[in-house]
């Protein structure tokens, strides 16, 4: 593994609870794969010594240890503060003895414990006993457009490259108000669902409230903490959802589409006024939940949603399908 990167902070140093610290080497893991592409981003891939299972990791982190498994597969933990980490750290189960051997430097992960300050002074005075010297914990939870900015500068100050983030950062945020003046009067009004997932049932929080309003839409109300919020399809039904946007996450785009049958079969499907106007979108779902350097190709596709474009117009070709189209071409998809 290579030194430690040289940036914005002291020649082979790492930023430490907002220190610079002198290191020889640095060992990261990342348990977003958002986290891990912003990484990869700015060049330091190959320090990455431990990543999430979900997604495809960037080429130069192929060779770090997977610490997490998909939610139908179970972990078994030695004692309750290895749960509280693992629970803390990673919404799948996540491998506490793995991460522990890899002796890490640094973890980014998104902090799911409602007092996140409390949780990352227990985790990293856990994480020193059980390692045997310092491990710092770098919360980049995304619930807000401005938390989907400010993680990308905070990753690129973390390894040196503040300017470079803060410049990608930038790049995002002007697209996005381009496309909110741009389409605002196609969107006004409007109420969308993101459905992330089907069994249960869940709209999708985080940052996709605030950008689904920002080209003038409206959303179901999200959880309080503001993650994922299981909904009833009654609940669906009743919002009366003028676009719904269907994209289980981790689902490819062929993947999402087997779900036509399923959402016909549901009571009340066709009085939905996204069937009845076929402003039913199926999307990747392993597109549109990654906040970093990928994040608008899934803000594009939301957008072109929204907005009633076609597939093509600000998104590549054939990205998403509209459930009119499928209906036609059912025999190609189903």
């Amino acid at each position: 593994m290579r030194k430690a990167w040289c940036g914005v902070g002291p020649k082979d140093s790492i930023l430490v609870n907002n220190a610079w610290k002198k290191v020889s080497f640095v060992r990261i893991v990342s348990l977003q794969p958002f986290a891990t592409d912003i990484l990869d981003r700015f060049g330091v891939g190959w320090d990455l010594v431990g990543v999430s299972h979900i997604g495809e990791p960037p080429p130069n982190a192929t060779k770090a240890v997977v610490l997490t498994k998909p939610l139908q597969q179970q972990v078994r933990y030695l004692d309750d503060d290895a749960r509280r980490l693992a629970h803390g750290l990673s919404r799948y189960p996540l491998e506490v003895g793995k991460l522990r051997d890899l002796v890490p430097d640094v973890i980014l992960a998104e902090i799911r414990e409602p007092d996140r300050t409390a949780f990352i002074a227990w985790a990293e005075g856990y994480l020193e006993r059980e390692v045997g010297r310092k491990v710092a914990l770098h919360d980049i939870s995304v619930d807000s457009l401005d938390a989907v900015y400010r993680v990308i500068e905070d990753v690129g100050g973390l390894v040196g490259n503040r300017v470079d983030a803060r410049r990608l950062a930038s790049t995002i945020k002007a697209q996005l108000m381009a496309w909110a003046d741009s389409f605002f009067d196609r969107c006004r009004g409007k109420q969308v669902a993101v459905i992330s997932d089907l069994d249960p049932f869940t709209v999708e929080g985080r940052w996709f409230p605030d950008l689904i309003k920002s080209v003038g839409a409206r959303t179901l109300e999200r959880s309080e903490d503001k993650q994922h919020l299981p909904v009833r399809w009654d609940d669906i039904v009743a919002a009366r959802a003028d676009v719904l946007i269907v994209a289980p996450e981790n689902q490819t785009l062929s993947q999402s589409v087997r779900n036509l049958s399923t959402l016909q079969a549901l009571p009340g499907w066709d009085a939905v006024p996204a069937v009845k106007r076929g402003e039913v979108i199926f999307a990747p779902g392993t597109d549109i939940y990654r906040p970093g350097p990928r994040f608008l190709k899934g803000a594009a596709i939301v957008v072109s949603a929204i907005a009633g474009l076609d597939s093509g117009y600000i998104t590549e070709r054939d990205e998403y399908l509209k459930v009119r189209y499928l209906e036609l071409h059912r025999h190609r998809f189903l």
